[in-house]
């Protein structure tokens, strides 16, 4: 995917041309990229493209068109290109040959705003409009090409980066501290801010239209109703609907070309693998983790039973510490640089960059069938439903964890008191009415509201640096297709997609996947079974410190930070060093962090979710804050055996 930015001046003439402003943008995305930059001015407003490296055939005709009217920047997919046609009167025909800048701009002089609301797929658009003088921004439904925006004055910065707003802006902007200690909590943000006040998504689900004397946020005028009853009743119903939608990603996004599948542990991967061999006859699929990681066996023994070409990259701890910081940078340091694994594909991969296609299942939602009976005894309890937000999020720091005794990792006797874990989520569950929802659609509501899935998003966003990489999944129109199912096929079972495989490849269900470490014919009995004794460990810690022998849930992860932290020297010094020496003091408790760090060597419990949160901040501070260009700082210079190769 490509980047775009741009300025609106409202004090004309600009101080600085909106030219130069966007040049020196371009330069934050790399040294040798700003010649490349694709750029439309109009007096007090303008904006550009920067194709990313691996776009070099996409032309201007692709991403931007002009006429007396409108210009328009376009970067993504559509997937209802027909429709939006009929819709604005235009022949089926002529659709066909327009770029999609094009087909946007005919569209929008038909429809107006309310055209983005129509839209299907995942996506950025700006709109300059010459007649109202009014400039729109807009990105797909759930936001998972994002778009940032801040005011400075007179002069109104947005792009697809937080580095190009920093790089036009004329001072740094402060630190969001309680964004960054929600961060630090949760492992995400929990609303529309960023680390720097002022610098804010485009909230999903609406418009950014800046006129010249407003600027403001345009709430869709129809929302995704989680409330709608089931209007699916039958299974085969329920998988025809998957089954099309998935096809119809795939095919929309990657045309006649083949692609190459992520294939790790888990079930939406597999599905998505044995669609893309359905459709095309072959396919091909790829992974990375440890060798000894189980995930990477597991895709091992997917990709035999596909009789998929199959690639594999291992990670090491060198090559995890180079993924972390393009991670951290890569996506303003929004993503766990933890989280970042799957870069090491994209940097990893000797041949060049192809198509890639990523699976990940919107069904998942996290509620065993032993959890439902907790959901029904205790749903009108008020701390269930801070206990229902929880699981949202995986692990959770909290200051008084008696398993976690470091105290306040942010200096708060510095920047002042913060709303700590706890009294967020009983502030955002008390403003959720969950009392009538079934589990399945309550999750997938809460999930929406609490921006879990921007966590992916970052995901994408870093990846797409390097190479195309697409989620059929990942529309709104199918999530719309599951919000009308009902709730037993929203479980955790996966019963659409196990039923979709049997008739897709039923030797793939024989096959381990990473929740269960069962294969997925297991029986019903003894997949509960040990998933009941998993959530108990969960979330009561009822087998903490004391593992059972041959538990099918204990896997090896993709790459174990803890067993590196142990076991490898340079890593250790590594990690010390990122979270000693570059420590942001001022932000930071140093005395908290180090009780951490020697906790989790001590005891050879895993905290690493939080080290890396910690690591991820100081490595923001360091390129955001700082302004220590990636390119030139050698992070990893004391850890001997490490290099930095960023």
């Amino acid at each position: 995917m490509g980047a775009i930015f741009g300025l609106v001046d409202f004090g004309r003439p600009a101080r600085r041309s909106p030219r130069k402003v966007i040049q020196y943008m371009a330069t934050a995305h790399g040294r040798f990229q700003a010649s490349r930059l694709q750029f439309y001015a109009d007096g007090w407003i303008g904006m550009g493209a920067l194709p990313a490296r691996h776009e070099k055939a996409k032309t201007k005709r692709e991403l931007f068109y002009s006429d007396d009217r409108l210009a328009v920047y376009f970067d993504g997919d559509i997937l209802n290109r027909a429709s939006l046609a009929a819709a604005s009167r235009i022949p089926l025909d002529d659709s066909r040959s327009m770029p999609d800048p094009e087909l946007i701009a005919r569209c929008f002089e038909h429809r107006g705003p309310v055209l983005f609301e129509e839209l299907d797929g995942i996506y950025r658009i700006v709109v300059w409009d010459f007649i109202d003088k009014k400039l729109y921004i807009a990105n797909d439904r759930f936001a998972l090409m994002p778009m940032f925006y801040y005011q400075e004055g007179d002069r109104v910065f947005f792009g697809s980066e937080i580095k190009f707003l920093l790089k036009g802006a004329e001072t740094l902007p402060s630190l969001n501290i309680q964004a960054i200690t929600d961060f630090l909590s949760f492992g995400s943000i929990l609303n529309e801010n960023t680390f720097f006040q002022g610098i804010r998504f485009i909230p999903r689900e609406a418009t950014l239209e800046i006129a010249e004397d407003s600027i403001k946020e345009v709430p869709y005028g129809v929302q995704l109703d989680f409330h709608q009853p089931a209007d699916i009743s039958h299974l085969d119903d329920a998988c025809s609907a998957i089954r099309n939608a998935v096809m119809t990603g795939i095919r929309a996004y990657s045309g006649d070309q083949s692609a190459d599948v992520f294939l790790s542990g888990g079930i939406s991967s597999r599905f998505l693998a044995a669609a893309e061999k359905r459709l095309r006859g072959s396919v091909r699929t790829l992974t990375f983790g440890a060798e000894f990681s189980d995930e990477m066996e597991i895709a091992r023994e997917a990709a035999s039973i596909l009789g998929s070409d199959h690639d594999t990259v291992v990670m090491t701890p060198e090559r995890y510490l180079d993924t972390f910081q393009r991670a951290v940078w890569l996506s303003d340091g929004l993503l766990d640089g933890g989280a970042g694994g799957m870069l090491a594909l994209m940097s990893g991969r000797s041949e060049g960059p192809g198509l890639y296609m990523y699976g990940l299942n919107v069904l998942n939602a996290p509620f065993y069938n032993a959890e439902f009976a907790y959901w029904r005894r205790r749903k009108r309890d008020v701390r269930f439903k801070t206990w229902l937000t929880e699981r949202i999020f995986g692990k959770i720091y909290r200051a008084d964890d008696e398993y976690l005794p470091a105290g306040s990792i942010i200096r708060e006797e510095v920047n002042g008191p913060f709303a700590d874990a706890e009294t967020q989520l009983r502030s955002i569950a008390a403003s959720t009415d969950l009392f009538d929802e079934h589990p399945g659609k309550a999750l997938h509501y809460l999930q929406f509201v609490f921006r879990h899935g921007y966590r992916q998003a970052w995901l994408f966003h870093a990846m797409n640096h390097y190479a195309p990489v697409k989620a059929p999944f990942f529309t709104y129109a199918y999530l719309d297709t599951v919000l009308k199912m009902p709730e037993s096929y929203l479980s955790r079972d996966h019963k659409l997609l196990r039923h979709l495989l049997l008739e897709f490849s039923p030797e793939l269900l024989k096959v381990r996947w990473q929740n269960t470490m069962l294969p997925l014919n297991a029986s019903q009995k003894e997949e509960y079974f040990w998933r009941i004794l998993k959530f108990l460990n969960d979330h009561f810690r009822f087998y903490r410190g004391r593992p059972l022998e041959n538990n099918p849930l204990v896997r090896q992860p993709v790459f174990d930070f803890q067993r590196a932290l142990l076991e490898n020297a340079a890593f250790q010094q590594a990690v010390r060093y990122l979270l000693f020496d570059l420590l942001p003091d001022e932000l930071l408790n140093r005395y908290t962090v180090q009780k951490l760090f020697q906790y989790a060597i001590r005891y050879h419990l895993d905290v690493s979710e939080f080290l890396t949160r910690i690591m991820t901040i100081t490595l923001w501070y360091q390129y955001f804050v700082l302004k220590h260009d990636p390119f030139d700082v050698m992070l990893l210079r004391r850890s001997g055996e490490l290099q930095n190769v960023y």
